[in-house]
């Protein structure tokens, strides 16, 4: 069984299977998500197609393989309708939302994208490091690094910065949301990046950045 989620205007296929219970090891399930990929990836041409693993219990999930099980659990509730699914929603409870569980993946999430660039050796030193030096690391980093790559991946990564802060930002006032346009509607100055826009200059999205992150 599988389930698509997320944005309707989304240029990716977000799609969980689940699965009596995720593969003990990371190689593990990240081949078993290959193979559902290969599975379902000529339906989707030529959208990419981005495959989670999860196990559910009661009408709700209880872990996965990538990500919060808490975030998916009601993604996927939020979202299940904007697509055309070939199953019936098994996810059936709303759960509540730890914000300090999904700063720590926030965090995580940028870090890991930014990898590639010339603060690499500080960034792989932080996300073997605790919360504090992963968020120290991140504040610290400049934006305009990642205008070294390609602009297609410039702007992903960029559309990956709005996103989850965005979101983020939004949790903790006590809202939940889970596409591009709730998130611009909230925060205009994140539309640009949200929409891959190769015109909008980093510096709002770096603002917002430190705002959303810096502790009152």
């Amino acid at each position: 069984m599988y389930l698509l989620f997320g944005s309707a205007d989304s240029l990716d296929v977000d799609v969980v299977f689940i699965v009596p219970s995720i593969p003990e090891t990371i190689v593990e399930a990240h081949q078993k998500c290959l193979d559902f990929k290969a599975e379902l990836a000529p339906l989707f041409v030529p959208k990419l197609v981005n495959v989670n693993l999860a196990t559910i219990a009661e009408g709700r999930i209880i872990s996965v393989f990538k990500g919060l099980p808490d975030e998916l659990n009601n993604a996927i509730l939020a979202t299940y309708h904007f697509h055309q699914q070939a199953f019936k929603n098994p996810i059936t409870q709303v759960v509540a939302r730890s914000i300090a569980a999904k700063e720590a993946r926030v965090v995580q999430t940028l870090l890991s994208s930014i990898t590639k660039t010339k603060s690499r050796a500080l960034i792989k030193s932080a996300l073997k490091s605790d919360f504090e030096t992963q968020l120290t690391a991140l504040l610290s980093f400049d934006l305009s690094e990642i205008n070294d790559f390609e602009i297609a991946e410039q702007l992903e990564i960029r559309k990956r910065f709005a996103f989850q802060l965005g979101q983020l930002a939004l949790l903790k006032r006590g809202i939940e949301v889970f596409t591009k346009s709730e998130i611009a509607e909230e925060f205009p100055q994140l539309k640009p990046y949200l929409y891959r826009d190769s015109k909008a200059s980093i510096d709002a999205l770096m603002e917002f950045l430190r705002r959303t992150l810096i502790k009152p």
